[in-house]
């Protein structure tokens, strides 16, 4: 019996551990879409985070282009996202083949995963996507601004 509570607290401990990570984990960086057509840089944009797109191509730009998006480098996709007390941060995603902005949340998998999900007609109607934290190119300093 002794045996049993030992191994379940190990369980329990190394869950809540995973848990705490992905909870400090900051947005900060670089982070990429599945299908690789687009990199965002995440930074601290007064008291909250914003990302820019900095690289986009293929599927993305065609996506774009077709809802009249010509330019899709430099522009802010995600905006004024702030960590809840649940440990996901919210906050508003442009989404540009819709041409506007949807309000959005962004729960982290691992301290480089994360889900951000989009929402319309208040949260009636949401989509989720997958994105990994893109180690630093060589010589890329990540802008920090406020």
């Amino acid at each position: 019996m002794k045996g049993k509570k030992i191994v379940a607290f190990a369980v329990a401990a190394a869950a809540a551990s995973a848990g705490t990570e992905a909870a400090a984990a900051t947005l900060d960086g670089v982070w990429q879409n599945r299908n690789a057509t687009l990199e965002v840089q995440i930074a601290p944009c007064g008291r909250q985070h914003c990302g820019t797109v900095i690289g986009a191509r293929g599927q993305a730009l065609a996506d774009a282009r077709q809802r009249g998006a010509p330019r899709l480098v430099g522009t802010e996709v995600l905006k004024d996202y702030a960590p809840a007390d649940d440990g996901v941060w919210r906050g508003s995603v442009f989404v540009p083949e819709l041409g506007r902005h949807l309000s959005s949340r962004i729960r982290f998998v691992d301290a480089d995963t994360v889900q951000l999900s989009a929402c319309a007609l208040g949260g009636l109607i949401c989509k989720t996507k997958v994105w990994h934290r893109l180690a630093p190119p060589h010589g890329l300093t990540l802008a920090r601004g406020g």
